[in-house]
C-alpha cells in the first residue's frame, strides 16, 4: 500500500532518507540547497564551482558542513 510506504518513510531518521550520491550543479550552491540533508555523498566538477560569481555563495563553499567530492 502506497500510503503505508509514505508513513514508513516519514518515520525513518533523516539520515536514512538521504540518497547515496548526488551530483550538484551551480544552482544547488547558489540557492543554498540543504545538500548535506539530501545525500551521503555530494559530487561536482571544478567548472561548476568556477561558474559561481557572487560573494555569498563563494563564502559558503569555503565552509561547507560536508565533504564535496570533485570528479
Amino acid at each position: 500500500n502506497a500510503k503505508n510506504k509514505v508513513k514508513f518513510f516519514r518515520k525513518m531518521p533523516a539520515e536514512d532518507r538521504r540518497i547515496g550520491h548526488l551530483v550538484v550543479d551551480s544552482g544547488g550552491f547558489i540557492k543554498n540547497a540543504p545538500i548535506e540533508r539530501l545525500c551521503a555523498n555530494a559530487y561536482t566538477i571544478p567548472e561548476v564551482v568556477s561558474e559561481i560569481r557572487d560573494k555569498q555563495t563563494k563564502a559558503r563553499l569555503k565552509i561547507l558542513p560536508y565533504e564535496l567530492k570533485f570528479k
